[in-house]
C-alpha cells in the first residue's frame, strides 16, 4: 500500500523548486529587497543564496551590497570588513567609490576622524 510522499519529502521538494532559480533572479531579487529597505532579507539573499551561484560579471556589485546591507542594520564592524575587501579586489569597478564612502560613513559615526581624513585622501 502507497501512502504517498511524507510531509517531510514533500516540504523539500517545495523548498528546492523554490530556491532553484537562476543567479540572476537571485541577483536581481537581492536588488528589490535593498531597494525596499528589507536590508536583512537582501543580505540573506545575496549572501546566503548566492555563494552556490556566483555571477561572475557581478560580484563587485554583489560583495558591495552584502556591505551596505550590513551597514545598513548598523553592523559596522562587518560592513567595514566587507567594504574594505570590495575596494582593492574590484579597483576598476563602478562600486569603488561608493565602497569607499560606505566606509568614511562607517568611520564617521564610529568617531574615529583621523580614519575618515585617511579615508577621504584615498
Amino acid at each position: 500500500m502507497d501512502w504517498g510522499a511524507h510531509r517531510e519529502e514533500a516540504y523539500a521538494r517545495l523548498m528546492a523548486l523554490r530556491w532553484n532559480v537562476a543567479p540572476n533572479e537571485l541577483y536581481n531579487k537581492a536588488l528589490r529587497l535593498f531597494a525596499a529597505g528589507d536590508y536583512f532579507g537582501a543580505y540573506f539573499v545575496s549572501a546566503v543564496c548566492m555563494p552556490s551561484t556566483r555571477i561572475s560579471l557581478k560580484m563587485d556589485n554583489v560583495e558591495y551590497y552584502e556591505g551596505a546591507c550590513l551597514e545598513k542594520l548598523d553592523m559596522r564592524e562587518a560592513a567595514a570588513d566587507f567594504l574594505q575587501r570590495d575596494h582593492p579586489a574590484y579597483p576598476t569597478s563602478e562600486k569603488a567609490a561608493h565602497a569607499d564612502l560606505g566606509l568614511m560613513r562607517i568611520y564617521y559615526r564610529t568617531t574615529t576622524r583621523p580614519r575618515v581624513l585617511v579615508s577621504s585622501n584615498v
